[in-house]
């Protein structure tokens, strides 16, 4: 199945009420988002990718539960889903 893509692009608000930032740009480039965590503290890095439903955003609860265990989070977004320009 295949389930047309939400362009929801979270606000500047949201972003930051998640912890998160985009990755690797600002909106306009992003390809997705990643926790916001001081550089050099990280256990290592996990990258989620979301599936063909909802966007990034939409799975900022990975960011919260893996950065209590010292993850970094990088939420990739496909192109086409979310603010991201391209198609699905």
């Amino acid at each position: 199945m295949l389930y047309y893509p939400s362009l929801y692009l979270p606000s500047q608000a949201d972003v930051a009420a998640g912890n998160i930032r985009f990755w690797p740009t600002g909106p306009d480039g992003y390809r997705g988002f990643v926790s916001a965590m001081p550089a050099g503290t990280a256990k290592g890095t996990i990258v989620v990718f979301h599936g063909n439903a909802g966007t990034a955003a939409d799975r900022v609860y990975y960011v919260q539960a893996l950065t209590r265990l010292g993850y970094r989070v990088l939420l990739a977004e496909y192109p086409g889903y979310g603010g991201r320009k391209g198609k699905p």
